[in-house]
């Protein structure tokens, strides 16, 4: 299942990839009154990612220092350095790939400091979250403006390489990869970096309640602070410590 899964990923992010002008405008409404604090944090860290593919979704998160847009892989898949565009609300701009692995579809991006948009703490869970766990993420799926959305922790599955999956029931669509997944506490749960297919009279069938997580505790967050710290000119404070040794 795991291979028409990522093979439907693929195809159908090449369907819904549309061009984007730099003078596009990306508002959103104003945040109701019946989020929760954690909720409103996590959609005013929600970014867009443009690639030459389409887009994704990021969060935007302070990590030593450093303000780092966290998505998937599959979403950056030019080499480490390669530019991309991240948009906040009525706000571009560039930022460089510093981390990514592919295997887990995880990927980081180094970027000045926005204006529009608020970092979350990055408070990744040390271990795997529990079945049960409510959890919020915000995100731009197809051509739509920032959604908020919920859900739960509904199991866990291996991928074809024998990594661990976290399996939301909630909603997901094309666009919405690479957001951040949170708890209601504010931790970092994972990375969203696909949905459940499975075939239907012989083609791939969406099933966008079936969200697949890459867990928090997977990203490398000294390979990100490392490789932050070697293409910063002039060398920031908190890079002194790692130079050194």
């Amino acid at each position: 299942m795991f291979k028409y899964l990522r093979l439907f990923l693929l195809s159908l992010a090449l369907i819904f990839a549309t061009p984007i002008e730099a003078t596009d405008q990306y508002n959103t409404v104003q945040v109701s009154d019946y989020l929760s604090p954690v909720e409103e944090q996590v959609r005013n860290a929600a970014v867009k990612v443009i690639s030459q593919r389409g887009h994704g979704s990021g969060t935007y998160v302070k990590i030593e220092g450093f303000d780092i847009i966290l998505t998937a892989a599959h979403v950056t898949q030019g080499a480490i350095g390669d530019s991309y565009r991240v948009l906040g609300v009525n706000e571009q701009i560039i930022g460089k790939l510093i981390y990514q692995n592919r295997e887990l579809d995880i990927s980081a991006i180094l970027i000045p400091e926005m204006t529009t948009r608020t970092n979350m703490r990055f408070h990744p869970l040390r271990n795997i979250a529990n079945i049960g766990t409510d959890i919020t993420y915000s995100g731009y799926p197809s051509d739509h403006n920032l959604l908020t959305f919920k859900g739960s922790v509904a199991g866990y599955a291996n991928d074809s390489l024998g990594n661990v999956n976290i399996i939301l029931h909630g909603f997901g669509w094309f666009g919405c990869s690479g957001s951040g997944i949170f708890d209601l506490n504010g931790n970092l749960v994972g990375i969203l970096w696909g949905i459940s297919s499975e075939k239907h009279r012989g083609a791939p069938q969406a099933i966008e309640d079936i969200i697949w997580v890459t867990p928090a505790h997977e990203i490398d967050k000294d390979k990100i602070f490392e490789n932050a710290c070697e293409i910063s000119l002039p060398t920031p404070r908190q890079c002194r410590r790692f130079l050194r040794r």
